[in-house]
């Protein structure tokens, strides 16, 4: 909905950056991969079975994903807006909340 703010914004950043390379790099990326992330998540939080040892055949084991806390993203000045908002958008995902530190030199 915003497509063309963020191209003017990074090519104002950037001075004279193609919007071909924003929209490639930066935008479509960005889409696809939160996409990818929003078709997969229940599978991703689906508990995973492990194999037990011989002697305990009667019981079962598996792994239940949980959130680990709070997860630092700090983004790169090259390519700032899908550095920074693709790991905040996994970990968000992840049910982590996140703390996202943009680069001084964008």
């Amino acid at each position: 909905a915003r497509r063309g703010d963020i191209e003017a914004a990074l090519n104002a950043d950037f001075g004279h950056r193609s919007r071909h390379e924003t929209a490639l790099f930066e935008i479509v990326t960005l889409i696809q991969g939160i996409s990818y992330l929003h078709r997969n998540l229940r599978a991703f939080m689906r508990p995973t079975p492990r194999a037990v040892a011989w002697h305990s055949q009667l019981g079962r084991a598996h792994i239940e994903y949980q959130p680990l806390g709070v997860v630092g993203v700090m983004a790169p000045w090259n390519y700032p807006f899908s550095l920074a908002l693709m790991p905040l958008a996994t970990s968000i995902a992840a049910g982590n909340r996140t703390m996202l530190k943009p680069s001084e030199f964008a």
